[in-house]
């Protein structure tokens, strides 16, 4: 491929990118109006859970998360973890971020076998639907940047060959099941939008990121 018709296609992929981030803040938005709109005070006075009628008023929250996704067409390993905070409810914020790691594989273009590795930071905005009640849905929206790693196999270990950063914005939907008053869990789906700076000798595809993860969340209340 021409040089000018990648950078078309590239600019192409920003566009669209940039379009659909700005949809899903128009869905969040929306979501916030409706969840502030239900969660009238004179009929909903208490948070409950699946054992009991109250939840405490919990203004901060933790969770760490495992899951499966795929990297450059890998399937790879996810983890990671966030602090937010609550603003009535409804709506939280904060930072966190992912990590992830493939299997082991066979690179074409280095001839080599290689392991992808990394992980991304950034801030959280999460909107909340159904708060009050012990199964909810909420959307998390993750805006940051990362890295990946590429390693090759040279008996008897991995050595490093080349990393790439990127920026990423990643919504996604969960379902949330609180237990107690300071102990839930969520299981989502997220879809990252990556915009990449790869070198000429990176082995990487443009889209090697962009694609669905799927997790599972613990969070805890304090």
């Amino acid at each position: 491929m021409l040089p000018a018709e990648y950078c078309l296609l590239k600019l192409m992929s920003i566009n669209m990118g940039k379009n659909i981030i700005l949809s899903v803040f128009v869905i969040l938005i929306s979501t916030i109006s409706f969840s502030q709109k239900y969660d009238s005070p004179k009929k909903n006075d208490q948070f409950k859970t699946k054992f009991s009628n109250h939840i405490g008023d919990n203004s901060i929250f933790g969770a760490f998360s495992i899951g499966y996704s795929n990297i450059d067409k890998e399937k790879a390993f996810i983890y990671g973890g966030k602090v937010e905070g609550l603003v009535g409810h409804f709506i939280g914020f904060g930072v966190g971020g992912m990590g992830f790691v493939d299997y082991s594989h066979y690179d074409n273009t280095l001839q080599k076998q290689v392991i992808l590795k990394g992980g991304y930071l950034g801030l959280y905005i999460e909107p909340i639907l159904f708060s009050k009640f012990p199964v909810h849905l909420s959307f998390p929206l993750l805006l940051g940047g990362g890295k990946i790693v590429t390693q090759a196999w040279d008996m008897p270990s991995y050595h490093y060959i080349i990393d790439e950063v990127f920026f990423i914005a990643e919504p996604a939907a969960e379902l949330n099941l609180n237990f107690t008053e300071n102990f839930g869990i969520a299981l989502g789906a997220s879809y990252k939008f990556i915009s990449f700076f790869l070198s000429e000798t990176s082995p990487l595809s443009p889209d090697a990121l962009e694609n669905w993860s799927f997790m599972m969340t613990f969070k805890f209340g304090f």
